[in-house]
């Protein structure tokens, strides 16, 4: 069987030392100052981002608090659109009630001028109707003479009263 080579037990010792193939071109203190600056470049970097998360958390809530305007304005957009149409109906409802009130107030004057003309006709009237009686009346003292009583004066004027009545 062949196929497995023996080698020599001294081939497969390991060497003592390793064997320095290239130099370091950097020294210890310059390694120690670079893993130094990288560090501090790693803070630094680690201060950044804590900055950049606080930005960001500040303009999240800038944009909760734009978010929050925003619709505190569509909400007050729409309480005044609200406020302006039933301030329209009101006063669409003051104008007819504006109207309504100066059609009565034609009316009550026209009313009130038939009824100062119907007081002046009807005065007019009594005082023709008080003339009558006292003609009537100075008619009868004449005929009948003096000696007129209460009694006789109120049957006269009842009975004169009672013939208008019947006439008209």
């Amino acid at each position: 069987m062949g196929l497995f080579k023996r080698k020599a037990v001294e081939a497969l010792a390991v060497a003592s030392e390793p064997e320095i193939v290239e130099r370091p071109t950097v020294s210890a203190d310059e390694l120690e100052r670079m893993v130094y600056e990288t560090y501090r470049e790693k803070l630094s970097l680690a201060e950044e981002l804590a900055e950049r998360d606080a930005t960001i958390a500040r303009l999240k809530e800038q944009v909760d608090k734009l978010a929050a305007a925003e619709t505190f304005s569509r909400q007050s957009e729409s309480e005044r659109r609200r406020f302006e149409s039933e301030a329209k109906r009101l006063s669409d409802a003051n104008a007819h009630l504006t109207e309504e009130l100066r059609q009565e107030k034609a009316k009550v004057t026209a009313r009130d001028l038939k009824i100062m003309q119907i007081e002046e006709s009807s005065a007019a009237i009594v005082d023709e109707r008080l003339d009558e009686i006292l003609r009537g009346m100075i008619e009868e003292a004449e005929v009948l003479g003096g000696g007129w009583s209460k009694a006789r004066v109120i049957e006269f004027i009842e009975g004169h009263v009672r013939k208008i009545k019947g006439g008209e």
